[in-house]
Formats: C-alpha cells, structure tokens, sequence
C-alpha cells in the first residue's frame, strides 16, 4: 500500500536507523526466503515514499 501511495509513512533517523539494524540481522535473513539484496531493494522502495520528520518533544 505504501509503493502504491495508499499510505504515507512518516519515518525519522531513528527508526530508520532501527529499520535498517532489523533487516541485516544475521538471524533475520538466514530465515526469510528472499536474499539480502531484495531485502535491500524492498527497503528502499518503502524509504522512497516516507516523509522524513525530526521528532520534536513539547517539554514544559
């Protein structure tokens, strides 16, 4: 849905930084039936249509 601009994700550094530890994780991509690579590509395709954002923290 998110390639298909149904939904727009909104993503910041860290769970980008998150999204990327998860998917090489040896254990991760010793299980999934698709390689390293398309796991890779699958990644970026869902990245490309993400609004990037800066958490911002209403602290009194």
């Amino acid at each position: 849905m998110c390639l298909l601009k149904q939904l727009h994700p909104q993503i910041g550094n860290a769970l980008f930084n998150e999204y990327l530890d998860v998917c090489y994780r040896s254990g991760i991509v010793s299980k999934s039936r698709y390689s390293e690579k398309e796991i890779e590509e699958v990644l970026k395709g869902f990245v490309s249509v993400c609004k990037w954002n800066k958490p911002q923290f209403l602290w009194r």
